[in-house]
């Protein structure tokens, strides 16, 4: 159900206590879970089942399978949105550059919050988080508020250069951390596929 309120769009929505216990056992909804938990603030619950729950979600700690799963799906979209920017890039579609963009900063983001254990408390405040992580790629500050479209520019060129970086700085700092550490061969043979190359005539600092 959605209504407004003084002019802001209200979702309410309705899920089984079933599920509700469940969702910290999925990767795509383990960090969302914890961080939801933080704030959640309970109108009702007599039995007291749902304090309970999220008492135990807010020290809830990622297994190893969680958190390669969600890494290993990150990089795997890393790798094809960088390809499809790529080739955005080189025949001038600025619709299909700056959504490739988006989306390798979206993945990478998710990166980070496995990457550095970060439980994110709300669409609005995700990318705040993310900026103060402490595990990061080197060029993170600059690049992933305009791969995203936080930070808005004409130039999409400069959006493409952006995400270029950022999302080959995010799969090398997987392969440093993780090359030795993970076990599933899919995941390592991921990481030592190459990245797309360098869009013609860029330089490698031309936006430091």
């Amino acid at each position: 159900m959605v209504y407004y309120d003084q002019g802001i769009l209200v979702g309410i929505s309705f899920v089984s206590l079933r599920r509700f216990k469940e969702w910290d056992k999925d990767p795509k909804e383990f960090f969302w879970a914890r961080g939801e938990a933080l704030t959640a603030k309970v109108l009702y619950d007599s039995s007291g089942i749902v304090q309970k729950i999220l008492r135990k979600r807010r020290t809830l700690k990622p297994s190893r399978r969680i958190t390669e799963e969600i890494i290993y799906d990150s990089c795997f979209n890393i790798l094809e949105y960088l390809g499809k920017l790529r080739n955005g890039s080189l025949v001038g579609d600025e619709y299909l550059t700056r959504y490739a963009a988006r989306v390798v900063a979206q993945y990478a983001e998710k990166t980070l919050i496995a990457l550095n254990d970060i439980s994110p408390v709300s669409e609005n405040e995700i990318w705040h988080q993310v900026r103060k992580a402490r595990i990061k790629p080197s060029h993170l500050i600059p690049d992933y508020p305009i791969a995203l479209g936080i930070k808005g520019t004409r130039l999409t060129r400069r959006v493409s250069l952006s995400a270029l970086r950022l999302g080959r700085e995010t799969i090398e700092l997987v392969r440093n951390i993780l090359e030795r550490e993970a076990k599933n061969e899919s995941f390592l043979k991921l990481l030592d596929d190459a990245l797309p190359g360098p869009l013609p005539g860029a330089r490698p600092c031309m936006l430091q």
